[in-house]
């Protein structure tokens, strides 16, 4: 899990694109003459796994994302290859969407595929989206040998009251510092953070470029 040197490197990537960390692209004018607003953010993910150990479930793998970027609110949690709400179960996918330390709900692949497969890659996008009476965490067009085609298909999405008026708040530092792999380390290549994809009220898409990889001392 990263540092300040990760909140270094990304802080010059979105400085660059003429974004910034504490609040993605908030100069741009809406239609309506104020200040666009974010209502959706997407990250893309990938895991390189190296050797993962069937009998045991390893390793775990585990994302963070929020819409303010810190925990002290609501925010999500994606577990690979482990399952800890209601209870705990080895395999599998879930989100999970916590307030603080309350988890307030949760959704899963319907089966319990432990990862087995060496070299696997492992791609999801998991994403956050602000429809004013509701915030919509999902993860979507994730891929693997394991679990196939997995997100969009009616699961993994959880829908929740919002705590926030926007997503302006996101900040994908927060993201990188809280991802990592929590159990059998050593059985991961790389977890990266690929690309962060954001949506403005005035119709524009920013796509970010992070290729940071949080298992990079």
């Amino acid at each position: 899990m990263k540092g300040h040197t990760v909140r270094r490197h990304l802080s010059s990537i979105l400085s660059a694109l003429g974004v910034l960390c504490s609040a993605i692209p908030l100069s741009a004018e809406s239609s309506g003459g104020g200040a666009a607003s974010v209502w959706r953010v997407e990250e893309v993910w990938e895991a390189r796994i190296d050797e993962p150990d069937e009998d045991l479930a390893a390793p775990h793998i585990t994302t963070t994302f929020s819409p303010t970027g810190h925990g002290e609110g609501q925010y999500a949690i994606v577990n690979i290859n482990h399952v800890t709400l209601e209870h705990f179960q080895q395999g599998g996918v879930q989100i999970q969407v916590w307030n603080g330390e309350q988890p307030i709900t949760h959704d899963r692949v319907p089966w319990h595929n432990v990862l087995s497969t060496p070299n696997e890659l492992v791609t999801w996008t998991q994403s956050m989206t602000h429809l004013g009476n509701k915030v919509v965490y999902q993860i979507i067009d994730g891929h693997s040998t394991t679990w196939g085609s997995f997100g969009g298909q009616g699961f993994l999405t959880a829908d929740v009251a919002p705590t926030v008026d926007t997503l302006n708040g996101y900040d994908p530092t927060y993201s990188l510092q809280t991802s990592g792999v929590p159990y059998a380390a050593n059985r991961v290549n790389s977890l990266k953070l690929k690309t962060v994809r954001v949506f403005t009220s005035d119709g524009n898409t920013t796509e970010i470029s992070v290729n940071e990889d949080v298992m990079d001392p």
